[in-house]
């Protein structure tokens, strides 16, 4: 109701459990209503997890509310899982080495017309915009602690939040949130599907990260790429 809606789908993501709830006219069906024991704990707990094991936070910074503050603040969500399997695989190298390689594999004679000085500025010219396309997970955050230190996160703010959509890569035997919904459409009538695709409300607080609202529509297109998807 708070939405302006009687029909469509809760997807509400709590502490330690995640439920998708089918609405019709105002009544939940009982029958499509799916739960999954994941929440925003299990990804502050990952996060907590991630920050320890980087050795870039003393055991005095690790309790659950500091780093329930951090999620909440940097925390943030992969565009989709193409995005983030690609850029947690990749192996950064030098962007140098790799313009100065590709300079000297194009003809001899064109190459000889490039200085030494004209290498060294078509590197650095071409190193920030690699790194500027190519390092969406290495950009730093920066959150203060309490005892006034501050802490670089960098990668972890993505890796703690994939386990909404992926709970699989984190040992956990759960649908991803995106599935679960899916599920919970395709077990109401057929006649109410398209209005419960068209109508999916996020709730909780950890559906206030940033992105995430974009990569639940971008998965749940995947899922049903015929329907009208709002999110």
């Amino acid at each position: 109701y708070a939405s302006g809606r009687t029909t469509g789908v809760v997807v509400d993501i709590g502490h330690e459990r995640v439920s998708t709830v089918p609405i019709y006219e105002g009544y939940a069906l009982p029958h499509a209503t799916l739960t999954a024991d994941f929440g925003g704990q299990q990804c502050t707990e990952y996060l907590q997890s991630l920050l320890t094991r980087s050795d870039k936070n003393s055991s005095n910074s690790t309790m659950s509310t500091v780093m329930d503050e951090i999620k909440r603040k940097v925390a943030s969500v992969a565009c989709d899982a193409e995005t983030y399997q690609s850029q947690m695989n990749k192996t950064y190298c030098d962007p140098q080495h790799i313009v100065a390689g590709f300079l000297r594999g194009i003809d001899g004679a064109y190459y000889g017309r490039f200085s030494s000085l004209d290498v060294e500025q078509l590197c650095m010219r071409y190193s920030q915009q690699f790194f500027k396309e190519m390092s969406f997970l290495d950009t730093l955050e920066m959150f203060e602690l309490p005892d006034g230190r501050l802490l670089k996160i960098g990668s972890e703010r993505i890796q703690c939040t994939e386990m909404l959509f992926n709970p699989q890569l984190f040992g956990i035997e759960q649908p991803g949130i995106h599935t679960q919904c899916s599920t919970s459409c395709q077990k109401c009538d057929i006649d109410l599907r398209s209005d419960h695709w068209s109508n999916i409300v996020m709730s909780g607080g950890t559906t206030k990260l940033p992105d995430i609202h974009s990569r639940m529509h971008t998965e749940m297109c995947k899922l049903a790429p015929t329907s009208r998807i709002r999110v």
